[in-house]
């Protein structure tokens, strides 16, 4: 006679061997695979994996370059971001668009204290002194304002 128990766990092993033999095919594995790697000097050379290192390498510190924000500019390098490419696309008549420019702006604003060029620029004066001076458009080269 056989007990319930063994009943019992016949029909679970019934059940699971029905799933494995539903289950798709295994894969075969190819025996390159399963053998362990030939670690020889000439394969080492050729290995596309870097060996690992046994001391701790040493760290470099690494500085981000630092972004302009509006706050850290100085007036310096505002002036160059807008007479490095006024020069580059006008030459020698950026010195004759500033002046013209500064001379609106005092027109304007009596004011006897001379503009800066990002000033000039900000304001829109470096633009209406182009006009003035009959000169093609600054479009190339522009700075840009935050």
């Amino acid at each position: 006679m056989i007990s319930l128990d063994t009943l019992r766990q016949i029909q679970q092993h019934s059940t699971q061997l029905r799933v494995l033999l539903a289950s798709p095919r295994p894969r075969i594995v190819s025996p390159a695979r399963t053998e362990p790697l030939d670690l020889t000097p000439t394969y080492r050379e050729r290995s596309p994996f870097r060996p690992i290192p046994t001391a701790r390498p040493l760290t470099i510190p690494r500085f981000r370059a630092k972004r302009e924000t509006s706050r850290s500019r100085t007036e310096a390098s505002l002036n160059a971001r807008v007479t490095e490419p006024l020069s580059r696309l006008y030459g020698s008549r950026a010195s004759e668009i500033l002046s013209q420019a500064s001379d609106e702006f005092h027109y304007r604003t009596r004011a006897e204290a001379s503009a800066e060029p990002y000033e000039l620029y900000e304001s829109g004066l470096i633009d209406s002194a182009i006009e003035n001076l009959r000169l093609r458009r600054w479009t190339v080269g522009r700075p840009k304002t935050d």
